[in-house]
């Protein structure tokens, strides 16, 4: 949909869905949190792990060519309707 009604440039698709849907994460794990009984040590070490991997992922992906992003994308697509 972003590509056929021109709503989000090529460049900025993988990180533009992460920034609408953290809200909905939020309140997915908050339920989950607490329901489930989870240390707090893990907690911690997994939100510091999602950030550092969004903060590194956005850094390496920033850098890549259109083309590369539009591939990485398509591959990202057929694995996950797999």
């Amino acid at each position: 949909m972003y590509r056929a009604w021109k709503v989000v440039r090529d460049e900025l698709i993988p990180g533009h869905p992460q920034c609408r849907a953290h809200l909905a994460h939020d309140r997915s794990a908050l339920i989950y949190i607490t329901i489930v009984e989870v240390e707090f040590t893990t907690l911690i070490t997994i939100i510091g792990a999602a950030v550092l991997g969004a903060w590194l992922g956005a850094g390496l992906v920033s850098s890549f060519s259109r083309r590369k992003v539009q591939i990485g994308m398509g591959c990202a697509l057929i694995g996950a309707r797999l």
